[in-house]
């Protein structure tokens, strides 16, 4: 595949999942725990918290979304999102063995953010080896 191709290829997979967190998150903050899937009352403490990393997780969409124009420069940022988002399906595993099996949306979300941080990192690397140095100059920093 091109360089062009792949690159655009990533740029889309960026995208993607920015957008998606953007819109997850959004929809988070502003319906709470109750508007989830098996979603259920909570108290204000517990709302107020899952408000609070719902607006994270908007954060990390935003971030992932500014990142698409400069993907192949921004080596630390690509990495520094795969990290969090590996570190979110963690976070899943440690909910399923502290308080049993989600319902499958979520386990095939847990998949997708244990699979998803490495693929990124590698293909990011590709990317930058293949072109993003000679072509962009940047420091590859956020």
């Amino acid at each position: 595949m091109s360089y062009p191709a792949e690159r655009r290829l990533l740029q889309a997979l960026l995208a993607v999942l920015g957008a998606t967190a953007a819109v997850a998150g959004l929809f988070a903050v502003l319906s709470g725990p109750d508007g989830q899937l098996d979603g259920a009352a909570v108290g204000a403490s517990i709302d107020s918290e899952y408000r609070f990393y719902a607006a994270l997780w908007l954060g990390f969409g935003a971030v992932a979304l500014a990142l698409v124009p400069r993907v192949e420069r921004e080596t630390l940022a690509v990495r520094a999102l795969a990290a969090v988002l590996f570190a979110a399906g963690v976070a899943r595993v440690l909910a399923w063995i502290d308080t049993g099996r989600p319902h499958g949306v979520f386990l095939a979300l847990l998949a997708l953010e244990l699979a998803i941080p490495p693929v990124l990192v590698v293909w990011q690397a590709r990317i930058r080896a293949r072109g993003g140095d000679r072509r962009h100059a940047g420091s590859g920093t956020v």
